[in-house]
């Protein structure tokens, strides 16, 4: 969920990284976000934290199965192997031949190359297996229980809120985090339920929360950084204990 919400490959249509939540017309924002803002969160970064958070509560998110992406894996192998063996008598030569001849007027007396042992194979192939590799490494990062996917999409929503309430401020302030989720519409709570969740979000997804903090320092610095930011970029070796 986290790869799909904090990275830019999820925007595709042109939304930035960074956006700032847009409260509902009517809605007091300013009145909500003030009382937090006034014990150290900061104003610009608790709206984008508010985004994403209604962003991934809104997206029913879920992440293949790992025998799915194993098995799709294998099949990726297989048919770049048959790519190679139907490609070394090298046939697409010819046909880049025969395509460079429409782009250059012919001139007589010159012939098609006939040697083409040069030629090299498409890279379709090569991508396959490099796509493979991919699905094997996050089918092993799954299996380290990297992710929350056991959370829930909601559950994770107002975790977002809460974490970096208790992160700007190092206090809770869960009576005004609650009052912000109901604002806007990530639910009603009690105060024991969020304390529950918080301390069971931290303990249990230590790395999560090592790639929300880095979420955060860079929109606190309005830097742009890769598609990785949110699951690759953070400083917290894969073979760390969860």
């Amino acid at each position: 969920m986290f790869a799909m919400v904090f990275s830019s490959g999820i925007f595709d249509d042109g939304t930035e990284l960074y956006a700032e939540y847009d409260f509902p017309p009517g809605v007091a924002g300013d009145k909500h976000i003030a009382p937090l803002v006034s014990r150290g969160c900061g104003s610009k970064c608790l709206l984008i934290i508010l985004d994403k958070a209604v962003d991934i509560h809104l997206k029913s998110l879920s992440l293949a199965p790992a025998k799915t992406l194993g098995n799709l894996a294998n099949k990726m192998r297989r048919i770049a192997k048959k790519i190679r063996e139907v490609e070394v008598p090298c046939f697409l030569a010819i046909l880049e031949e025969l395509q460079d001849r429409k782009r250059h007027p012919y001139v007589e007396g010159t012939k098609l190359r006939t040697d083409f042992g040069t030629y090299r194979e498409s890279d379709l192939a090569e991508s396959l297996e490099e796509q493979a590799f991919l699905y094997d490494e996050w089918t092993r990062l799954a299996s380290q229980n990297v992710l929350p996917k056991a959370v829930g999409t909601p559950r994770l929503a107002r975790m977002c809120v809460a974490w970096y309430v208790k992160y700007a401020t190092r206090k809770t302030y869960f009576p005004e985090v609650l009052k912000l989720l109901k604002c806007v519409g990530l639910g009603e709570f009690s105060t024991t339920q969020l304390s529950r969740e918080l301390k069971s979000f931290e303990s249990d997804y230590p790395r999560c929360c090592a790639r929300l903090k880095l979420f955060v320092q860079e929109a606190e610095s309005n830097k742009r950084r890769s598609v990785t930011t949110f699951i690759t970029a953070a400083p917290v070796h894969a073979s760390t204990a969860i």
